[in-house]
């Protein structure tokens, strides 16, 4: 019975570390990505943390990224016009070299001063700003950028959910051949 007890409390062990971990790599949705050394912050207008679980299927013309004195914007490739866009929660801007950066929640860069974004999907909110939607571009790289930690507790979160029950299916069935069930 003692092997029982300790299968389950290393399959809960492995859970809440499952749960921690997941914690851990979301928190960037709320805190965004570390301002670069020798960077400053730009203002961008970003929508409530948290991860979005829906997105409505609308297209934004092209856009070029542009910047203020203080601020990221972004203007249509079409008539020059600045545009209104909300970012998802977690991304951040800032000018580094000269040149503004906009960043998704894990520091992948979306675009610089100049770069035209023709791939944004959301939809216009009831404040008349485009809602960029969070499912997008801005969240590629998460597994690139994840620290070596998050990947290592991956396999041992594989190893324990699959060897730990296979062991315990193992020992039951060597069991029962001894008793004759």
């Amino acid at each position: 019975m003692f092997w029982l007890r300790t299968a389950i409390i290393t399959i809960l062990a492995a859970g809440l570390v499952m749960v921690v971990a997941v914690v851990l790599a979301l928190v960037p949705l709320w805190t965004g990505p570390a301002l670069p050394a020798g960077a400053t912050r730009l203002y961008v207008a970003t929508a409530s943390p948290g991860p979005a679980f829906g997105c409505t299927a609308a297209l934004l013309l092209p856009v070029r990224v542009a910047s203020t004195t203080d601020a990221l914007i972004v203007v249509s490739v079409e008539t020059g016009e600045p545009v209104r866009v909300v970012w998802p929660g977690g991304f951040a801007a800032w000018r580094a070299e000269g040149r503004a950066v906009l960043a998704g929640p894990y520091g992948n860069v979306i675009g610089r001063d100049g770069d035209v974004l023709d791939d944004l999907g959301g939809g216009v909110g009831a404040d008349g700003a485009f809602q960029v939607c969070a499912l997008g571009a801005g969240f590629d790289g998460l597994a690139e950028r994840a620290p070596w930690y998050l990947t290592a507790l991956s396999v041992a979160l594989a190893v324990v959910f699959v060897g730990v029950p296979r062991a315990l299916v193992s020992r039951r069935r060597r069991l029962a051949g001894r008793f004759g069930r």
